[in-house]
C-alpha cells in the first residue's frame, strides 16, 4: 500500500506515529509571553506579575496593554484600508482603544497611588514625588 488516502479502507485501524513536544515554562516566562502578546487581563493573575513590586507591576501592565493598542492599531489600519464597508468594526476598534488607555490609566494611577505608601510602610519615613 502507498501513502495515498485512497489506501484507507473504511473501518481499517490506522496508527499515526508523531512525536510532539511539550515545553513547559517558567512563571517567568509565561509572562514574558503574556506582555509580549498584550494579554493584560492574564498578566493581572499570574503568580509571576504578583511576586512584583508595585512599580515593577505598573511597568508590566503599561507594557501588555499599550502592545494591544498597537494591535489594535494594526487592525484599525486594516479596516480602515477596506473602505466605508468597515466603518462602524473601525469605530468599534477606536472605541476598544479608548476604553484599553483609560483601564491601563487607572491601573495605574491605582498601583502608583500605593506605591507612596508602600515606600514609606517600609522605610518609615515619607517619600514625597512632588
Amino acid at each position: 500500500m502507498g501513502n495515498n488516502d485512497s489506501d484507507i479502507v473504511e473501518g481499517q485501524n490506522v496508527t499515526i506515529k508523531k512525536k510532539t513536544t511539550l515545553q513547559s515554562f517558567t512563571p517567568e516566562e509565561e509572562l514574558k509571553y503574556l506582555v509580549e502578546r498584550g494579554d493584560w487581563e492574564l498578566v493581572l493573575t499570574s503568580k509571576a506579575f504578583q511576586n512584583r513590586s508595585p512599580e515593577g507591576k505598573a511597568q508590566l501592565i503599561q507594557e501588555a496593554v499599550d502592545t494591544r493598542i498597537a494591535q489594535l492599531g494594526k487592525t484599525l489600519n486594516y479596516l480602515v484600508n477596506k473602505g466605508p464597508d468597515h466603518r462602524a468594526a473601525a469605530m468599534g476598534v477606536i472605541q476598544r482603544t479608548k476604553e484599553l488607555e483609560r483601564i491601563r490609566d487607572d491601573i495605574l494611577k491605582k498601583i502608583y497611588e500605593q506605591y507612596p505608601k508602600a515606600i514609606s510602610d517600609k522605610a518609615g519615613t515619607k517619600i514625597d514625588f512632588y
